[in-house]
This record gives structure tokens, sequence and C-alpha cells, in this order.
């Protein structure tokens, strides 16, 4: 691979920080799908010269024990503060949920809050799930991480199989996606993909896992990312995740939650 940029922007500079030379690319790649997921109804120009979200898909191919995990503790970080507001909305649903077994059959059940906002999820949910979970956002981004890119398959995207690189291509596009019920407790939305997310893999399991995807405009929508593993017998060395890094990373994450409206990069 390439070597690191000297010059690189003082937030990717904060986020590598912690992490031993030969990781500093690929965590500078893998930053991205979490620190966009903050920002709601902002726009860029694309090299198409049309306007679009900051949609990111992020794949970290690497050998086996080449140090994956170090883009884990900067990810976790910077999703901090969505991760606390969505355990009060979690909890806000669970009291919903709890106060529903509790009428009786003849009773008028209670409405289920119309402002719960749960953005980070977990790769296992049916396909109701996730069209509930992205109506609830009313258009920010929902956050995946998954350490095997095979917890893909887990998000069960059609009765008949997944369709895992069809999601992609929409996220990517933000295209609608959605279901039609008529059961009156069943979830009925047609809503825009806003999904961005993390995936680890090895190099084989990744090129297994893509084998049918070559030309469907798939990977061309993905960003990989690798890192060497380092020297024999040498012991990679992190620095300390703690309140002071916080402290450093936290005006950042304010001014990505404060962003609004069309966004103009001269320099991209």
């Amino acid at each position: 691979p390439p070597t690191m940029p000297k010059d690189v922007p003082t937030l990717i500079r904060l986020l590598v920080s912690k992490v031993p030379d030969d990781a500093k690319p690929a965590v500078s790649h893998a930053v991205f799908p979490s620190l966009a997921s903050h920002l709601h109804g902002v726009y860029f120009r694309y090299i198409d010269n049309t306007l679009r979200e900051p949609a990111f898909m992020c794949v970290l191919m690497a050998k086996m024990s080449s140090g994956k995990s170090a883009v884990n503790k900067p990810i976790e970080y910077i999703l901090a503060d969505i991760k606390q507001r969505d355990e009060v909305s979690r909890q806000r649903e669970q009291a919903w949920k709890d106060s529903l077994n509790t009428k009786g059959a003849n009773k008028e059940k209670p409405k289920r809050p119309d402002d719960l906002c749960i953005q980070i999820l977990v790769p296992d949910m049916t396909n109701a799930a996730f069209v509930q979970r992205l109506a609830d956002a009313k258009g920010r981004f929902l956050y995946t991480s998954m350490d095997e890119l095979e917890l893909l398959d887990q998000l069960k995207t059609s009765s008949r199989g997944n369709q895992v690189s069809q999601l992609i291509r929409l996220a990517f596009d933000q295209g609608l996606y959605g279901q039609e019920r008529v059961g009156s407790q069943s979830v009925t939305a047609r809503v825009k993909v806003k999904w961005n997310w993390n995936a680890s893999s090895t190099i084989q399991k990744g090129k297994w896992y893509f084998r049918n995807a070559l030309t469907d405009g798939t990977l061309s929508r993905l960003n990989f990312c690798t890192m060497e593993p380092t020297k024999a017998g040498e012991i990679p060395v992190y620095g300390t995740y703690d309140e002071t890094f916080a402290d450093e990373l936290r005006p950042y994450i304010e001014r990505l939650n404060a962003a609004t409206g069309r966004v103009e990069c001269a320099e991209a």
C-alpha cells in the first residue's frame, strides 16, 4: 500500500494518533462511515455534478492477525454521543412494549412513540425492523459495525434470500426501499436507504463474499482498505484512549452535528 500522507486533516491526525503506523492508513479510511452518521440534511456536490449525502461503506480486508481491530476504538469514541441518545430511545421503546403486554385484550393499546430514533444497529435484524428504523430516523443515517463481513447476511432483506448487494447499491444512491403490508400491526413504509457501515474480513473470505457482485456496481460503491501486519515478533504499540482524547474529539463531533445544508469544498 502507499505510505500515509504526511499532511492530513487535523481530525484524521487525532483519530490515528493512538494506533501503530501500519494501521494508520486503514483507520483513516474506516472512520468516515461513523463520522458521516452524525450529519443530517448535509449535501455535497459529487463528481457527476449531483448533490449527494455522505454515504460511506468501508470494508477492511487484511491478512489474519494483522491488527484489524485497531479501527474499533476510534469508531467507538466517534459514536459515543449517538450511542447515548440511542439508549434513551431503546428504553422508551421497551417501556411502550411493556405497556402493550399489560393491557387487556379489550383495552385501548398505547400508540408507539413517533419520535424514536435509534441509529446504531446490529446486523441481525428482520426486514421489517430495518425499514422501521429507517422510518424512525427521519432522514438520519443508520450505522452498523461488523467484525466479520459475513454478518451482512444476517440482515434478512428478502424471504427469497438475502439481497445485500442490492441494498449496498441503494445505500450509496440513497434509493427508496421498503415493504407493503396489510396487517394492522405490520410495518408499512417506503423510505430512503441511509445506512453507513464498517466491516472487516480476511482477503480470501472477502473475495469469496463478493464473487457474485463483480459486475453489478456493488464494488465501485464500497471503500476498501487494508493494512500490512507488523513484522514477525514485533509487538504493536497503542496509545491510551481516555477523557483527554474524548475532549479533543468532542468539538469535531459537535460541528458535524450542527452542520446543515450544502457544503462546498473547493479543494475537492
